[in-house]
C-alpha cells in the first residue's frame, strides 16, 4: 500500500504541469520538494518509521498543519496542508480502506444508482489503476452531470429531490464507518486484509490524531482519497435511502414506478418516478406529496442516527411538470461548479456571447456594496465568470478593446469582492496589467490578514507561480500560516538530522525502532498533547523516559523502579538538576488525578500546560544527553 500511495501522489504532482486543477499551495510545495522523496519509497524507510508506528515520534518529518479556509458569507471551514510523508501516509490508508471496501461497492452496487467523486481509484488485479481519470475530477464529474441531465429530461411524472448536508466532510464519522465496514465487508475479505477491530482502532486513532479527537475527515488540497472516502461513507447512505423507498412502498403499493440516485460525493439527487394518476389529480398529488415529505423525513432520521448527518434548509425539491421547476433544475445542471476550474456546459453561446457575459457580471460586481455580498444579497449569476476557463474566451477577452474595458472596470475597483469567486476573478485580473499592479499594492497594503485576505493572496500566488516576493514574505509573518511556509522554504523530506522526537538524531533513535511498548507511549504520548490533556500526557512522558532507562540499562521493566532510574542517570553523568527533576516526575505522576484520585487528606492535583512543558523539557534533555553517549 505505501508504494501504491507514493505512486499515486507523484503521478499527482507530476499531472501539475498541464491540469490547472492543481494549481493549489500544498501542490505548488509537493512540486518543489519531488526531487527529494526517493527515499521515502525505500523498504528501509517504510520499515525503520511507518510500519511500527514510529511515524508519531517524528514530528518534524511527518508534518501536517491546519490554517482556515473562507466559505459563503463570512463563514469558516478547516483545512490540512500535509508534508510529503505524512500525505503518503494518509494515502497508504485510503488506499487500504479502497481494497477492504471494494468487493463490497460491488456487490451493493445498483443499476439505479449513480454514484460518483472526484476520482475513480480501483484495484485491477492487485494493482492501483493510476491515470488522469481515476485521479481527478473531470470524468467523474461530467458523467454525474450527463446522468442528471438525462434524468430530467425525460417525459414522465418525475419529482427530484436535491439533498443538501450541512457540513459534510466536518461530520463524517470515520468511527462510523470503520464499523459499518467491519459489519458489511466479507468475513473471507476481513481475514484477506487484516481488516478486524485493532485495524479499525488504529485507523480511528490516526484520523482522531489528525482532526485533535474530533471524529471527521480532514479536507485539503487535490485530495483524491478524501474524496473517496467522503463517497464510500454515502454509499452507506445509498443504502439506507433505498430501505426508506422500499419501507413506503410498502405501504404505497404501485404507487412508486421507479427511482433514482445520482449522486457526486454528497451532491444527492433522488430521482422519483410515480404512475401516472388513477384517480382524481388532486387526490394523486396530495399523495405524492405526502410521500416525498414521508421520504425526506425518514432519510432524515435514518442519516442523522446512523451517519450522523444532518440535512439543511437548502434541500430543494424540483416537480420536473412544473415548467419552472425543471428550468430551475436545468440551469442548475448546466452551470459549472463552484469547486472546480471549468466552462459552463451551455454549448448554445458563442465565444464573444460568453466574454461579453463575463465583462457584464464583472460591472454588476464593481456596482455591489460589500455588505450586501457577506449577507449574500445579491442575485448576479456569477457561473459567467466560470467560462474564462476556455481558453478561446479568455483570447477573446485578451483583444485590445476588451482590454481597455478590463482596464475600465478594475479602475476604482474594491478588490474585497474577490471573496465572491476568487479563483476565476484572479484569472481574469490577470489579462489586464494595469489592474495586476493594482491589485498586487492593494493586497500588500493590508496591516492585518484575514481568512479571506490570506485566501486571495494564496491564490493569486498560485496562478502567478509564486512569483510575488513582498506577498511572500507578508504570509511568513501571518501567524496562521506562517508555519506552513517556513517548510515550503526549507524544502526538507527526510529529515534525519532532527525528525521531531526532541532534539535527537534519526541515528541514535532508531535502535527503539522494534520496542513496541516503547512506541506506544509516543503514540499516545502526541495525540494527548495535542488536544491539551496534560494529565494523561505526563503518564505516558514518564512511561517514556522510564522505558528507555531500562532499555539502556538492559534491565527488565518490571521491578524497574524510581530508585533505579535515579541510579542509573547519576551513574551516567546526567546533572544533578536534571536526576531530580526526573524524579519528581515520577512523585507527580503519583499525585496526578489519572493516577490516582488522592486522599482524604490530599487531593491530586491536575497537570498544567506549562507544568508538564517543564517536565518534557526536562525529559529532551536526559534524553538528548543520554543518547548521544550511548
Amino acid at each position: 500500500m505505501w508504494l501504491e500511495a507514493k505512486k499515486l501522489l507523484d503521478f499527482q504532482i507530476n499531472n501539475k504541469k498541464t491540469n490547472r486543477y492543481y494549481n493549489t499551495l500544498n501542490f505548488f510545495y509537493f512540486e518543489s520538494i519531488l526531487d527529494k522523496t526517493k527515499k521515502v519509497g525505500t523498504k528501509t524507510y517504510f520499515k525503520e518509521k511507518v510500519h511500527n508506528n514510529l511515524f508519531y515520534a517524528l514530528e518534524k518529518e511527518f508534518f501536517f498543519y491546519k490554517y482556515t479556509l473562507p466559505k459563503d458569507g463570512i463563514s469558516l471551514r478547516r483545512y490540512f496542508f500535509f508534508g510529503y510523508p505524512m500525505q503518503v501516509f494518509y494515502y497508504a490508508v485510503g488506499i487500504y480502506l479502497l481494497k477492504v471496501s471494494q468487493q463490497f461497492l460491488t456487490d451493493y452496487s445498483r443499476k439505479n444508482h449513480h454514484c460518483f467523486y472526484g476520482g475513480n481509484l480501483k484495484f485491477e488485479k492487485d494493482k492501483l489503476n493510476i491515470n488522469s481519470t481515476s485521479t481527478t475530477y473531470y470524468s467523474s464529474y461530467k458523467k454525474f452531470k450527463e446522468k442528471l441531465d438525462q434524468e430530467i429530461r425525460k417525459n414522465a411524472n418525475r419529482t427530484i429531490i436535491k439533498v443538501d448536508i450541512q457540513n459534510y466532510f466536518d461530520n463524517i464519522s470515520m468511527y462510523k464507518l470503520l464499523t459499518e465496514m467491519l459489519d458489511r465487508v466479507k468475513f473471507s475479505n476481513k481475514q484477506l486484509y487484516n481488516f478486524d477491530k485493532s485495524t479499525v482502532d488504529l485507523i480511528d486513532f490516526y484520523f482522531k490524531f489528525l482532526n485533535e479527537d474530533r471524529d471527521c475527515l480532514p479536507q485539503s488540497d487535490n485530495n483524491v482519497v478524501s474524496s473517496f472516502i467522503g463517497y464510500l461513507y454515502l454509499t452507506l447512505g445509498d443504502l439506507y435511502i433505498e430501505d426508506s423507498i422500499n419501507e413506503l412502498r410498502r405501504l404505497s403499493p404501485n404507487f412508486l414506478k421507479e427511482y433514482k440516485i445520482i449522486r457526486y460525493v454528497d451532491d444527492i439527487h433522488v430521482s422519483l418516478d410515480f404512475f401516472s394518476p388513477k384517480d382524481d389529480a388532486k387526490v394523486h398529488a396530495a399523495r405524492e406529496s405526502k410521500f416525498i415529505y414521508d421520504l425526506l423525513n425518514i432519510i432524515s432520521d435514518k442519516f442523522y442516527k446512523n451517519l450522523n448527518l444532518r440535512f439543511n434548509s437548502k434541500t430543494e425539491i424540483f416537480d420536473l411538470n412544473k415548467k419552472k421547476d425543471f428550468n430551475l433544475l436545468k440551469n442548475l445542471v448546466e452551470s459549472s461548479s463552484a469547486e472546480y476550474p471549468e466552462p459552463n456546459t451551455n454549448t448554445g453561446t458563442s465565444i464573444p456571447d460568453k466574454g461579453q457575459l463575463i465583462l457584464d457580471t464583472l460591472e454588476r460586481i464593481k456596482a455591489l456594496d460589500l455588505l450586501n455580498v457577506i449577507e449574500g444579497k445579491h442575485e448576479i449569476d456569477l457561473t459567467y465568470l466560470n467560462d474564462i476557463y476556455d481558453d478561446k474566451v479568455r483570447a477573446f477577452l485578451q483583444s485590445p478593446q476588451n482590454r481597455i474595458r478590463l482596464d475600465a472596470i478594475f479602475t476604482d475597483f474594491n478588490f474585497d469582492l474577490f471573496r465572491l469567486k476568487t479563483k476565476p476573478l484572479i484569472i481574469i485580473l490577470a489579462l489586464s496589467n494595469s489592474a495586476t499592479l493594482k491589485f498586487e499594492n492593494f493586497l500588500e497594503s493590508k496591516l492585518h490578514l484575514t481568512t479571506f485576505d490570506r485566501d486571495i493572496i494564496i491564490n493569486y500566488l498560485c496562478q502567478n507561480g509564486f512569483n510575488n516576493r513582498r506577498l511572500i514574505t507578508k504570509l511568513y509573518s501571518d501567524s496562521q500560516i506562517k508555519d506552513i511556509f517556513n517548510e515550503i522554504k526549507a524544502k526538507k523530506v527526510v529529515n534525519n538530522k532532527l525528525p521531531g522526537y526532541y532534539k535527537i538524531e534519526f541515528s541514535k533513535l532508531k535502535r527503539f525502532k522494534n520496542e513496541i511498548s516503547l512506541i506506544e507511549q509516543i503514540r499516545l504520548r502526541t495525540h494527548y498533547e495535542r488536544i491539551n490533556n496534560y494529565s494523561i500526557s505526563l503518564n505516558l512522558l514518564l512511561n517514556e523516559i522510564h522505558l528507555i532507562c531500562s532499555l539502556l540499562e538492559c534491565k527488565d521493566i518490571k521491578g524497574y523502579e524510581v530508585s533505579d532510574v535515579r541510579a542509573f542517570l547519576t551513574a551516567e553523568g546526567v546533572e544533578n538538576s536534571q536526576v531530580i527533576k526526573i524524579a519528581t516526575l515520577f512523585d507527580r505522576r503519583n499525585n496526578n488525578p489519572i493516577s490516582h484520585s488522592g486522599s482524604n487528606i490530599r487531593i491530586a492535583s491536575s497537570i498544567t500546560k506549562e507544568e508538564y512543558f517543564g517536565f518534557k523539557n526536562s525529559v529532551d534533555n536526559v534524553l538528548g544527553y543520554l543518547l548521544s553517549k550511548n
